[in-house]
């Protein structure tokens, strides 16, 4: 059977005929391919110009939207094959739209993200944009030898071992570290990757430290927790900032904008009942803790695109580079 080729036609005309070709191939539970101006062609600039080849004008597009064109459609981009110096056949499989372990049900709630589930499976700092955002946080805060750190929502300890990698590990050592979760099988995995004397799990129920006692913190972190269901997140955070943020401390709030389906990482959040991405609910949270941060004297910044970060700090932010 020929392969669909494409020269000139506009994405809205490609994606119109690509979609049926998509839900029979998850129908049929096979990969389909199209041909499309090879991306590599350089008398173009901007994805989307035009060039003529052998006398067939060509719209090309970069590989980068062939990529989103992809996500849209739920489908992961597999390897491409050139066919000949001016067209590259794009190769893909679909997935089901709801393929996420957002929707998996679980009888211990606790345990939704617990080992064995496909959420454990995950390793955010293996994602480009989260891991340069959360290091840029990390490193513009200036973390000093002796400081106390703690993480809302640690995990399997992710994000502790993000900010061993930036420090290194002789100055994260004379850090005092707290990771606090609810989910005792991550819990329980997390304290076999750190040194415990000094970085220490508690299994326990956020909403719990609205009464916890416990020395000041310089720096708390919480990265995909305050927005979760049932946690009092907002007097939890007032709680925290007034009565264990040491006055000279920092916050760093992370926010998933971003989901993963079918193993894939998609970007926007979503709203129950909205098939596609409904932001209000989460700018909502960023910008309560935003104005909170600025009436108590923190200077913020908002940085960040599949995960948001908002990171405040009461003795300023440094200026970092990636490199």
């Amino acid at each position: 059977m020929a392969v669909l080729r494409f020269t000139n036609e506009s994405l809205f005309t490609i994606l119109e005929r690509v979609h049926p070709l998509r839900e029979q191939a998850l129908l049929e539970q096979h990969d389909f391919c199209f041909e499309v101006p090879n991306p590599d062609i350089r008398d173009v600039y901007f994805s989307g110009e035009t060039v003529t080849r052998d006398g067939v004008e060509c719209i090309v597009r970069s590989f980068r939207a062939w990529v989103e064109f992809g996500e849209l459609l739920h489908c992961r981009f597999k390897t491409p094959e050139v066919v000949d110096e001016s067209f590259v056949r794009l190769r893909w499989e679909p997935y089901e739209k709801e393929d996420s372990w957002h929707t998996q049900e679980v009888e211990d709630i606790t345990e939704k993200y617990g080992v064995g589930t496909p959420f454990f499976r995950l390793n955010k700092l293996e994602e480009p944009h989260f891991l340069a955002s959360l290091r840029e946080c990390y490193l513009s805060l200036d973390l000093q030898a002796g400081e106390r750190v703690l993480f809302l929502g640690s995990h399997k300890g992710d994000e502790l071992h993000l900010l061993r990698e930036v420090l290194g590990p002789e100055r994260f050592a004379t850090l005092s570290c707290v990771g606090v979760d609810h989910c005792g099988s991550a819990v329980d995995y997390a304290r076999t990757r750190f040194d415990r004397s000094h970085v220490e799990f508690l299994k326990m129920d956020l909403n719990d430290l609205l009464t916890w006692e416990a020395e000041p913190f310089h720096l708390i972190v919480s990265v995909g927790t305050l927005h979760s269901p049932g946690v009092q997140a907002y007097d939890l955070f007032r709680s925290l900032t007034r009565e264990r943020l040491h006055p000279n401390g920092a916050v760093v709030l992370g926010f998933p904008n971003c989901r993963y389906v079918g193993g894939e990482l998609q970007y926007g959040a979503r709203a129950r009942n909205y098939e596609t991405m409904e932001l209000s609910l989460m700018l909502k949270d960023l910008m309560f803790y935003r104005r909170y941060m600025n009436k108590k004297g923190f200077r913020v910044r908002m940085t960040g695109k599949y995960y948001l970060f908002l990171t405040g700090s009461k003795r300023g932010l440094a200026k970092v580079d990636f490199a």
